[in-house]
Formats: C-alpha cells, sequence, structure tokens
C-alpha cells in the first residue's frame, strides 16, 4: 500500500471515531496490514496523526478557496462555502477536535493557523469585494467582522456549548452562515439573500 493512501484511509478513520479511540493495530487491521509494514512509513501514532491533519487540511484550504472564487457575487461566494463545510464535516466525530486539543497539541495547532491565517484571510477577501460591490454594508470593519466570523466557528466546534447529542453540526453550520450574512449584507444585499430561502430550506432537510 502507497504511503499516501496509507495516510488518507488513517486520516478518515481518524475523522470517524476520533483519534484517543483509534489504535494503531486498528488502523492496521483496517487497512489490511501488518503494523510491520505501518511503521515501515510511520515512526509513530503522533506523526500519523499529525500527517493526517496536514492532509485533510491542505485539501480542505484549496476546497474553500475554490468555493469563495466560484462566484462574483460574495453572498453567493459563501453560501458556496457553507455547502462544502457542512457536506464536509457531516461525518466528522466531535470527539476528533476535541482529542487533538488535549492529547496533540502540535497537530491542534495546525487547526489553529488553518483558522485564522486560512479561514480568516478568505473572510477579508469576501467581505472586501462585497464592500466594494454594494452587497455588504459599507460602513463595516472587516478586521473586526473576519476575526469574530473566526470565533464564531470555533463556538460551534465546542461540545460543551453544543453537545453533539442536542445540536447537529449541519444545523449549527447555517445559523452561523446565515446569521453572519444578515449581519454584514447591505440593503440590496439582504434582498438577494432572502431570495435564496430554498438553500436555507436545504439544510433542515
Amino acid at each position: 500500500m502507497e504511503e499516501q493512501e496509507i495516510i488518507s484511509q488513517s486520516a478518515r478513520l481518524f475523522m470517524r471515531y476520533g483519534v484517543k479511540s483509534v489504535s494503531m493495530d486498528d488502523i492496521a487491521r483496517e487497512l489490511g496490514i501488518s503494523k510491520k509494514t505501518l511503521y515501515q512509513v510511520i515512526d509513530d501514532k503522533e506523526e500519523l496523526v499529525h500527517r493526517s491533519v496536514e492532509g485533510f487540511l491542505g485539501m480542505h484550504t484549496a476546497e474553500c478557496q475554490a468555493c469563495l472564487n466560484s462566484d462574483e457575487n460574495p453572498i453567493n461566494q459563501m453560501l458556496e462555502l457553507v455547502k462544502h463545510v457542512a457536506l464536509t464535516m457531516r461525518d466528522v466525530n466531535p470527539a476528533l477536535l476535541f482529542d487533538l486539543q488535549k492529547y496533540y497539541s502540535k497537530s491542534w495547532k495546525l487547526f489553529e493557523s488553518f483558522r485564522y491565517k486560512v479561514v480568516r484571510n478568505e473572510i477579508l477577501k469576501n467581505l472586501r469585494l462585497g464592500k466594494d460591490n454594494g452587497w455588504y454594508r459599507d460602513d463595516l470593519d472587516e478586521e473586526v467582522i473576519s476575526t469574530l466570523y473566526v470565533n464564531l466557528i470555533d463556538a460551534i466546534t465546542n461540545t460543551d456549548l453544543f453537545p453533539p447529542s442536542n445540536f447537529r453540526f449541519r444545523m449549527l453550520v447555517k445559523e452561523v452562515m446565515f446569521y453572519h450574512l444578515h449581519g454584514v449584507t447591505s440593503e440590496k444585499g439582504r434582498a438577494y439573500l432572502i431570495q435564496q430561502q430554498e438553500i436555507r430550506n436545504a439544510f433542515d432537510s
């Protein structure tokens, strides 16, 4: 089995079950290889987790940027982004982020960097585009709003605030996005957003 295939399949297991509950024995068994073969590619579980997170975030960065370049209308860009995030995170075990934060600080820093260097910068560009084209309020402070947005995303991944047994992640993503868009859109932008009701409805199905 190729090294990259081992990394990607391991990432799939971590996303589904969390990190702490998946052992190297589990990974070797799931991949149909021996632990000896696994350790020829990876030094230890910490390295495997780190490379899995790197791979996932690299792919997710490219896909998010594609969403935000998919349309000239910044509102449509954000709607494409929320659909992508909801689909990507649909089957992710909430324990994943908790495990990384508590047990794998090096890998958790990758998520922190992704939020502040990638997500914030892309939202910043979207806000500036919206202001320039009249879809967003011309009096908003894009530096402040982009930082607030990142921290809203942080909040919905907090299982103490939103226990998975009570809140579907898909629903949380939808509410954050529409909360954000209703706050930043101009009168013209808000009228357009209201027309996109079918997108909101799609998240409730």
